[in-house]
């Protein structure tokens, strides 16, 4: 009741996570996972106004009053806690953060704009807000956070976006280090070609090159035997972990993406559910996901 009334109160699958993910969802459509409290709507509140921020010269930011009050509120949460904590913290008071499929402006023939939308997220903005609010602890932070978490080099351009979770491992600044081959033999990896379609039909993102990438997961067969020994796999899988769903499709790294938390010994995967009874932020138990959907495993990703 209370994350739903801190969200109330202030207004409130997918390597191709923020644009080319509304083009693949339909080789990738069902997500099918727990019950949890219905999606909270923000209130009506006024339009959109540019944040006043120094950093933006060359950018234009996108949120609305609710969202910058919501920046407040969340970069205030566990000031002096680890950055896994207060990933948890932050993500936890996100539950019920309405979904929306394209949270993001700007493509090949739009320019590019910073856009916050804190109170409607796809899978790949509501992991990138979340990482972004927990390195920071005031607006201005936050905002030159989300821009070098969302681009490469930092400019605000549709061609700098990170529109493959496994971009977060390369480039400048790099995100993260891949912690799937922790597992040892039980890990397995594959090469790709990311953005070509089969048959080299297109290109799931317009004007992004191929990325030749090695892609390394935990197979779910692994993970769910090693769920008996959870002491085990929480020494490999931490809280605050990015869990990107391994996807078998060419040209594809994940269909989908979220954050690992344990509680009372559960291993969850907090995502947002594009699933038309859900749409919302919601935590499911990793491995009943996996199985239930015959997902193939999880790459697992730890913050630098």
């Amino acid at each position: 009741m209370k994350r739903r009334l801190f969200l109330a109160g202030i207004g409130a699958e997918l390597g191709l996570l923020s644009y080319a993910f509304s083009t693949a969802a339909a080789a990738t459509s069902t997500q099918a996972q727990s019950s949890a409290p219905p999606p909270l709507l923000p209130q009506e509140g006024p339009p959109p106004t540019p944040a006043k921020s120094s950093v933006f010269s060359a950018a234009t930011t996108l949120a609305t009053q609710d969202e910058r009050t919501l920046i407040q509120q969340l970069t205030s949460l566990g000031p002096h806690q680890t950055r896994s904590e207060r990933i948890a913290l932050i993500s936890h008071a996100m539950l019920g953060t309405p979904y929306k499929d394209i949270p993001l402006i700007g493509s090949p023939t739009v320019k590019e704009q910073l856009t916050l939308s804190l109170t409607g997220v796809n899978c790949m903005t509501f992991v990138e807000l979340v990482v972004a609010l927990s390195a920071s602890h005031d607006e201005t932070s936050f905002l030159k956070e989300l821009i070098s978490t969302r681009y490469l080099h930092h400019h605000v351009q549709f061609a700098e976006r990170r529109h493959f979770l496994s971009d977060w491992l390369t480039g400048s600044p790099r995100l993260c280090r891949d912690v799937s081959c922790r597992f040892g033999p039980l890990a397995k990896k594959t090469k790709k070609k990311l953005n070509l379609k089969p048959n080299n039909t297109g290109y799931y993102v317009p004007n992004i090159p191929v990325k030749k990438r090695c892609i390394h997961y935990l197979p779910t067969q692994a993970l769910a035997a090693k769920s008996s020994d959870k002491a085990a796999l929480a020494c490999k899988i931490r809280t605050g972990d990015i869990i990107g769903i391994y996807s078998p499709l060419i040209g594809l790294d994940v269909s989908h993406t979220g954050f690992a938390i344990w509680e009372k010994g559960e291993l969850y995967f907090r995502n947002a559910s594009s699933l038309k009874e859900h749409r919302y932020v919601i935590d499911t138990p990793l491995v009943s996901y996996l199985q239930e959907h015959n997902r193939q495993g999880i790459t697992i990703y730890r913050l630098i």
